[in-house]
């Protein structure tokens, strides 16, 4: 699955991922992006943890496909996992979703404060093409 980070090797590394920063958000976000995976947190949310068998049986998906997207939103720092005998219990890290909610809060107030972002630019071209410039392109690409 492509969705998976090459540096996330190990559970100990996943679980101490901090959420800090645009990066990852991005990743987060990412992690987030597949129906799946939310209703995997769903599961995890409604009974606080499960080992993969126990998510497979809640949900119509493969068991080998539901671990993919464990790994996903484990590496992705949003869900933690615990050995317990021969099961992983997977639970969700309520530290993390605190952190990714207040970076999603600043990036929406960021969005919405007009020229809250102007220093942080460093593009020298307008934000949207004027119509000369969108002819010029339209151009080029017609043979």
């Amino acid at each position: 699955m492509s969705d998976i980070p090459s540096t996330c090797m190990t559970s100990r590394q996943a679980d101490a991922k901090p959420c800090c920063g645009d990066s990852d958000l991005a990743l987060l976000y990412k992690a987030l992006g597949h129906p799946a995976r939310i209703d995997i947190l769903h599961v995890l949310a409604d009974c606080d943890h499960a080992c993969c068998g126990e998510i497979v049986s809640r949900l119509s998906l493969a068991q080998s496909t539901v671990s993919q997207h464990l790994n996903v939103l484990k590496c992705a720092g949003l869900i933690g996992c615990e050995a317990k005998g021969r099961c992983c219990r997977y639970f969700i890290r309520r530290d993390a979703v605190r952190d990714f909610a207040s970076l999603s809060r600043s990036l929406v107030e960021m969005l919405q404060t007009p020229g809250s972002n102007e220093s942080n630019l460093s593009v020298d071209r307008p934000a949207v093409p004027d119509d000369d410039r969108e002819a010029e392109i339209s151009r080029k690409e017609t043979p």
